[in-house]
């Protein structure tokens, strides 16, 4: 898949803008025929690390040797002469990858690269604050915490909302005028029709007086 393509849609409305500062590395471990884990989720500027445990792989950037683009972004030997491969992105979208030897076995992965809101660059004193949930990853609820600034005056209107990794919207958890405070809002881990949501990994978008701000979870099943 190419890595341009957005994996938070139009629709979502979002402003978001990369955050290069306080970038972390993620890990991906090579056990056996598999990549552990086989899906992953990081910000822009984000590294990952893929880790060799034994064999001959390679970590080669596409969906497989059909792509028109395999391994135009990243394609290494990882063995026992290179235990360690790392890659930064840059940009938002979905990047699959694999191992050429492997391929036919189901050695594929994908790297979900998401952008960090400009909200979390205003200055603290003005900005909504939307809090990592608890439990992460969770099953079946997790609580989801958000606290907005004392300067505001008066009541703020609130919408917090889930959609999934292609921006469809899954559950609107609240849509409220509520007091410049901290609120906690339960998820279930059901859409707006009750049914159960896949496992997966999920955002969670809070909007409030103009400003926004969103997250990623995780439904493990």
């Amino acid at each position: 898949m190419k890595l341009s393509a957005p994996i938070l849609s139009a629709g979502l409305g979002l402003l978001l803008i990369p955050a290069l500062a306080g970038a972390v590395t993620h890990t991906v471990n090579q056990e056996g025929l598999t990549w552990n884990p086989s899906e992953i989720t990081i910000e822009v500027g984000d590294t990952v690390e893929w880790i060799w445990s034994g064999g001959s792989h390679t970590v080669t950037s596409g969906t497989d040797l059909g792509d028109p683009e395999v391994g135009q972004l990243f394609d290494t030997p990882l063995n026992s002469s290179n235990t360690s491969v790392s890659f930064t992105f840059t940009q938002v979208g979905a990047q699959d990858f694999f191992c050429r030897p492997h391929l036919n076995f189901g050695m594929t992965g994908t790297v979900n690269i998401i952008a960090v809101s400009a909200v979390e660059n205003t200055p603290a004193l003005t900005a909504v604050r939307l809090l990592p949930n608890s439990p992460n990853p969770f099953n079946p609820s997790t609580l989801i915490t958000f606290a907005l600034p004392e300067e505001r005056t008066g009541p703020t209107e609130v919408s917090l909302r889930v959609f999934d990794l292609k921006g469809r919207l899954v559950r609107v958890l609240m849509e409220e005028t509520v007091d410049a405070d901290r609120h906690t809002v339960s998820w279930d881990g059901r859409d707006d029709r009750g049914q159960g949501a896949p496992s997966g990994v999920y955002i969670y978008r809070l909007d409030a007086g103009g400003q926004m701000a969103a997250r990623t979870m995780t439904l493990a099943k």
